[in-house]
Order: structure tokens, then C-alpha cells, then sequence
């Protein structure tokens, strides 16, 4: 048996390549199935990326140092390709939706997801691709934890969604409200499944992972994805100084916040990324995917509210057992895990809920 993976595996984003990673190793490794991912390039989302090369912004200090780190920001596109080039299996390249139609790849089974693969917002509009709309009729689809990233749809997107929906065998959504959504417009019942970064264990990440050279203390990871104003230094200010560690901060333009971080690192790959992450003795991160290797690594975590998506974060939290309403959540922050034997748990449970339905899905 053959099975095909559509998702987001080609994007400048640690967190959208790392599960393209995971779901198609656990396949592999633990179900004992060859996989391959669709190299399928959505146009719209390659030129969002080129674009988030330049520094766009209204911050001077961040528009220099985003054109100073620009040769920087260049080899860590690259280094996460060259990570999925050297770490999966990939089909030939499909640059449109059109290309992947008259000449689709051939497997017994196709998977789309995980990531927000379904965001009209991401793709320019609702992306077939990404609903296996390429696929023959007769051949088995697999949803597996896909996210629509917002709700609040139009009823024309809704009826767009439900008519590429319905020809999903297996149906599942990331998070709460896509499965309420999904519910709401097809009537069919399917399951929250977690993000395939969890189904791999501490000690599979600890296997690809590497620590910086140049990182040789005791340190606070900072990875803030989103724009926050200045009282984010301030926060961060002061853990460094309640915890008495050096900060370092996965950066985006290597705009280092002033007076609070010591490294700031901009051309590291995914490997680098999760040895960060593992090597941490504390978090700070407003990221969804920040939040996952928090707790894959057993490291407290100081979590920002960010305003962009924060239903996944909702949900993250709701399994580590945090139990807050999002409307607390806003302009504030919180400190994670708590209660680590509830976290995994939980999350236990929705590891083994995950597995047993993509066995059954492909296996079955």
C-alpha cells in the first residue's frame, strides 16, 4: 500500500514543516506504510512568503535589522527545504492546482492535512487541492486533523467547504470549532484529532534535534511569532530576572529586544529549532507550535496571548488541562503546566485517539 499526503510542508515556517515531518514518519515508521508527500506548491502561499522577506513594517529598528538579516533570512528558507528534502519522501513537484488535476499522483490512499491547510485567508480562497478535489472518485480520502484557522465564514464558503467535504471518507478537524463547523454544514460526525507534532515521542525529537554551538548556558527560549508592544520586553525583563538566565530568542528580523536578549538567532533550521526548544530550562512563546514542544520537552512556559488564530491555542490548553475562557486570555499572559500528571494525561489519551484512527483509516 502507497499513501499520498497533501499539507503545508513547503512553507517558510518551523512549526508547518515539523508536522509534515511527523505525520509522514509516524506513518512510516509505525504503521510500516510507504508514504510520500505531494510536493504541491500553492502559489499564493509561495509569494506570501517571499514577501514576509522583506521587513515590513513601521518599527525603524526592525526595517534595519530585518535588511541586515536579510542573507540570514534567505539560508533559513533554505535550511527548512533542504530539511524536508533530506527527512521525507516527495513526489515530483506541482505548481498549480491545474498540474496536480491532469496528472495527479497515484496511491491507493491520499491524506490531506494537518496545519490550517483549509484557511481561505491562507490559500487566497478555498484551495481543492487541499480537499483532494484531484483525487479519482473510486480512490479512498483521509482528513487528518485539518484546521479551516477561523470560523466566521460566509454562507457561499460554507456551502464551498461542504461540497468538497462530503467526498472525505475519513473526516477529522484540528480543533473544536472545526469539528462543530464540519457538523454544522455536512451533518457528519468526526473527531478532534491532535497536531501530528505530538505523535512522535520526546525521544524521536530528541533524535533530530541540535543545540547551538554558540549556545553554551543555561538560557529562557524566547519565540514570539506575532507583533506585541513594547510591555512584551517588560514581561520578559523580569522573568529573565525572577530565573537569573540568559535569554535567547528565535527571531524573526534579528531585531533583538533592547536590554532583555542576549542571542538572537535568525538562520537556524528545524533541527536547531527543536534543540532550542529541548535545551531550554524555561519558554516564552505566543505559538501554537511553541506551546506543543513546551510540553513534548517538560519545560514551564510563560504564554503570550497573540490576537491571530487563538482558537488552537484554546484548544492546546484545554488538553494541559489550563482551564481559562478566551476572553480572559486577552492582552494577558499565563503561565503553563501546572499540572503536568493532567497534561499528560490528557493529552495522552488524545495521542492514542489519533493513532487508532489513522490505523483504522488506512489500515482498516
Amino acid at each position: 500500500m502507497k499513501v499520498g499526503i497533501i499539507t503545508f510542508h513547503f512553507v517558510n515556517n518551523y512549526g508547518a514543516v515539523l508536522q509534515a515531518y511527523a505525520l509522514q514518519k509516524y506513518i512510516k515508521d509505525e504503521l510500516k506504510v510507504d508514504s510520500y508527500i505531494i510536493d504541491y506548491v500553492n502559489p499564493f502561499i509561495k509569494l506570501t512568503d517571499a514577501l514576509r522577506l522583506l521587513p515590513i513594517s513601521s518599527n525603524i529598528r526592525e526595517i534595519t535589522s530585518g535588511i541586515c538579516s536579510f542573507k540570514d533570512r534567505i539560508s533559513r528558507m533554505q535550511k527548512l527545504a533542504g530539511f524536508i528534502n533530506r527527512n521525507t519522501i516527495l513526489t515530483k513537484e506541482y505548481h498549480n492546482s491545474f498540474s496536480l488535476k491532469i496528472d495527479p499522483p497515484s496511491f491507493d490512499k491520499y491524506i490531506c492535512g494537518s496545519d490550517q491547510i483549509w484557511n481561505p485567508f491562507i490559500t487566497f480562497g478555498i484551495c481543492k487541492a487541499y480537499y483532494l478535489s484531484f483525487v479519482n472518485v473510486s480512490a479512498k480520502k483521509i482528513a487528518y486533523a485539518p484546521s479551516f484557522g477561523t470560523y466566521k465564514y460566509s454562507f457561499i464558503i460554507r456551502q464551498l467547504c461542504k461540497k468538497h467535504i462530503m467526498s472525505i471518507a475519513n473526516i477529522s478537524s484540528r480543533e473544536k470549532e472545526g469539528v462543530e463547523l464540519i457538523s454544522l454544514i455536512t451533518g457528519k460526525e468526526c473527531p478532534q484529532l491532535i497536531d501530528p507534532t505530538l505523535l512522535l515521542t520526546k525521544e524521536q525529537w530528541h533524535h533530530i534535534a541540535k543545540k547551538p554551538e554558540s549556545i553554551i548556558s543555561d538560557y529562557i527560549l524566547v519565540y514570539i511569532v506575532q507583533r506585541h508592544d513594547e510591555s512584551i520586553d517588560e514581561e520578559i525583563k523580569q522573568i529573565k530576572q525572577r530565573l537569573n538566565l540568559s535569554v535567547v530568542e528565535i527571531s524573526r528580523y534579528s531585531y533583538a529586544r533592547c536590554g532583555v536578549v542576549d542571542s538572537c538567532l535568525v538562520n537556524i533550521g528545524p533541527e536547531e529549532y527543536i534543540g532550542l526548544f529541548e535545551n531550554a530550562k524555561y519558554i516564552v512563546t505566543d505559538s501554537h507550535h511553541g506551546l506543543i514542544f513546551s510540553f513534548i520537552f517538560d519545560h514551564p512556559c510563560h504564554l503570550i496571548y497573540g490576537k491571530q488564530f487563538p482558537t488552537r491555542i484554546m484548544n492546546m490548553l484545554n488538553l494541559l488541562g489550563i482551564k481559562t475562557l478566551y476572553t480572559d486570555l486577552i492582552g494577558s499572559s499565563i503561565e503553563v503546566f501546572a499540572n503536568q500528571e493532567t497534561a499528560k494525561s490528557n493529552i495522552g489519551k488524545e495521542i492514542e485517539k489519533s493513532k487508532d484512527y489513522l490505523c483504522k483509516a488506512i489500515l482498516g
